[in-house]
């Protein structure tokens, strides 16, 4: 112990860069008065917090830049010190340039050369936390989706949308004309088609996110012998092509008449129907409809469909609900199709409460049962009529009400035009945003449907101006997306550019009365209006900063003000050096501002800094573009400033 502390007495340089070099930053504080003073840190601890010796030295200890020292996790380091108590603890700390940092904190009591010192050791752990967070981004995106299928089922469901949109359309606008009964069954069966396709369509755009709370079944009353009847009606023909008898068989115990989702059910038994054609060479399909006993008010319907076709393996079976999956590949190769029809059979019976359970034989044939739950009319609490929810001759009369519709495809609008008409409604025609601007300059309108994607403006970017213009009324007049983007981030685009509400392709009538009804109404006032506007624009969500600091609200505080300190000085940098050509800067600040936006959620601005960056370091940039990509990031910055303000006054 002697040759220790000779040691120690006799290289005190030596020891004294030892510590500058440990991997460890170190504060070694001493009581002052109530409270502590630091009196020496290590080089490592001036690396990690960016401040200098004057700002340490006779300071309390503490593991922010900020210049707040008391602080929650001061306090707790002199408590320690007081009861002469180890204090270990993970915790975030805020560097001199605002970046945060994890750490791993221990700081102890120690007693030497007649005195007492509290020692505080900080280990820096941010890449580690850095990696865990990147390895739970990396389980999650590889658990919710397949991207590239997702996308690629994503972009031909919105191209589907848009003649589905005009098929139901007009179907509707059909319905309310005076027809005989040939005719009307012959609507009928379009609109039924149009609305099996259609839900087809959802399902595959929303696949993966069939277990989310919004999905919602509908109760409709409808009859199941008219429903069964057209479903094989609609495939008749191509039975008939392939020479197969077709034979609908329903139980005289079965009730004309259920209340229960009728289009998710025929989507299902149409998905069982086309895998039976799909594999079937020769012979026949029969589809056998029974019930079982009432139970709780509901009765189960059994809907079994047996073919002759290919049959499948026993021990491939269980596959065949599998996503993308088929019983093999050369059934693929051989028959077509992706193989998502019995996946989404198997998630819709589910979801109706309902089982089903295949029974097949290779080389013989396919017996696929269905049992799915529905309330009896007189039983059933709540449901909607398989017609109009709310008579024609009850709507209300819009008459001396303007409106706009823009949309560059001439079917969409004769649609909305026409189902406006009908309550009244003068609507003026707009094929782009452009035009659509010039008409608002000339108009005054109670509303405007407004597409999103459109060759020249599109809709957001008209949104996005109607939003600035110089006339208060004009600015607030509500805008409804039509469009068949149907993503979560497409509804969130929306929502930033200002507009009010969105209607999704292919609508129908009574959709669109009520959302038109929704925003005219005389007790929509002008603050909810502008609220809700306000609230779309920023797009912020501190929930990622709430993580990030692991709920301290000190450190909360502290990211919150070094928001409101730096953003606007490094935005109006942006926006200086753009005006003057300085592109270079731009790139530079656009750079540093990205983590900034990311902090406090603000996706789409980070996402805009990165386009700036980008945009403003190619070697032949488009300065019209970047212009507008500063203006658009500059606009949402300011609305994010209010919204930090206001949240960080409520937090003092």
């Amino acid at each position: 112990m002697r040759d220790n502390e000779k040691f120690l007495g006799d290289h005190p340089e030596l020891f004294g860069k030892l510590l500058d070099h440990t991997f460890d930053a170190l504060l070694i504080s001493k009581p002052d008065g109530e409270g502590l003073r630091t009196v020496f840190a290590n080089q490592t601890f001036y690396s990690i917090s960016g401040l200098s010796e004057d700002e340490v030295i006779g300071s309390h200890p503490r593991l922010t830049a900020s210049s707040n020292s008391t602080n929650q996790l001061y306090d707790s380091i002199l408590d320690h010190f007081i009861n002469d108590e180890v204090l270990e603890k993970e915790c975030t700390g805020v560097n001199k340039a605002g970046s945060p940092f994890w750490a791993i904190l221990k700081s102890y009591p120690l007693e030497a050369d007649g005195g007492k010192f509290c020692v505080t050791i900080i280990k820096e752990i941010t890449i580690r936390k850095k990696r865990e967070n990147e390895l739970k981004k990396a389980l999650r995106a590889t658990e919710s989706s397949k991207v590239v299928k997702d996308q690629f089922l994503a972009n031909m469901s919105h191209e589907m949308r848009t003649p589905l949109n005009g098929i139901l359309g007009m179907t509707q606008l059909l319905e309310g004309k005076e027809m005989d009964e040939e005719a009307e069954d012959y609507v009928e069966e379009i609109k039924l088609s149009a609305e099996n396709l259609l839900a087809i369509v959802n399902d595959i755009l929303e696949f993966n996110f069939l277990k989310s709370t919004d999905f919602k079944l509908e109760n409709r009353k409808f009859n199941i012998r008219k429903l069964m009847g057209q479903i094989t009606d609609n495939i008749q023909n191509r039975t008939e092509e392939k020479g197969l008898g077709l034979e609908l068989v329903i139980s005289e115990n079965v009730p004309d008449y259920l209340v229960g989702d009728s289009v998710r059910l025929s989507q299902i038994v149409m998905n069982v129907l086309s895998n039976s054609i799909k594999f079937t060479k020769e012979g026949e399909i029969v589809i056998y409809v029974t019930n079982r006993e009432v139970e709780n008010g509901k009765i189960p319907i059994e809907i079994r469909v047996k073919d002759t076709g290919i049959g499948i393996p026993e021990k491939m079976i269980s596959n065949i609900f599998e996503t993308f999956s088929q019983a093999s590949r050369s059934t693929s190769y051989k028959f077509g199709g992706t193989g998502i029809g019995l996946a989404l059979v198997k998630q819709l019976v589910g979801y109706m409460n309902g089982k089903v359970n295949v029974d097949s034989k290779e080389g013989v044939g396919t017996t696929v049962t269905l049992q799915i739950p529905f309330y009896l009319p007189e039983t059933a609490d709540n449901f909607k009529t398989i017609n109009r929810a709310e008579p024609e001759s009850e709507k209300e009369n819009f008459r001396g009400h303007k409106v706009l519709v823009v949309d560059d495809y001439t079917v969409n609008r004769r649609i909305v035009k026409g189902m406006l008409k009908k309550l009244g409604v003068e609507v003026d025609e707009a094929e782009d945003g452009s035009t659509a601007l010039n008409m608002m300059d000339k108009n005054r309108y109670s509303a405007i449907f407004m597409d999103v994607h459109m060759p020249g403006m599109g809709g957001l970017e008209a949104t996005r101006k109607i939003r600035e213009h110089d006339d208060e009324q004009k600015r607030n007049t509500p805008v409804i997306a039509i469009t068949a983007s149907v993503l979560d981030r497409d509804i969130e685009e929306c929502k930033l550019a200002g507009m009010d509400g969105f209607i999704a392709k292919p609508f129908t009538y009574d959709e669109l009365y009520n959302r038109f009804k929704e925003f005219i109404s005389s007790d929509r006032s002008d603050s909810r209006k502008a609220e809700s506007n306000k609230n779309y624009k920023a797009g912020l969500d501190l929930n990622s900063l709430y993580e990030l600091t692991g709920g301290d609200e000190e450190l909360l505080k502290e990211m919150l003000d070094l928001f409101l300190d730096q953003t606007p000085d490094l935005m109006e940098k942006v926006v200086t050096h753009y005006k003057n050509g300085e592109l270079n800067r731009v790139k530079e600040f656009s750079h540093t501002l990205k983590p900034t936006f990311t902090y406090v959620g603000m996706d789409k601005a980070t996402e805009l800094a990165g386009q700036i960056e980008l945009t403003a370091g190619e070697d032949n940039p488009d300065t019209e573009k970047l212009g507008q990509l500063v203006k658009e990031l500059n606009l949402i910055c300011e609305q994010a400033l209010e919204k930090v303000k206001k949240t960080r006054s409520l937090m003092s």
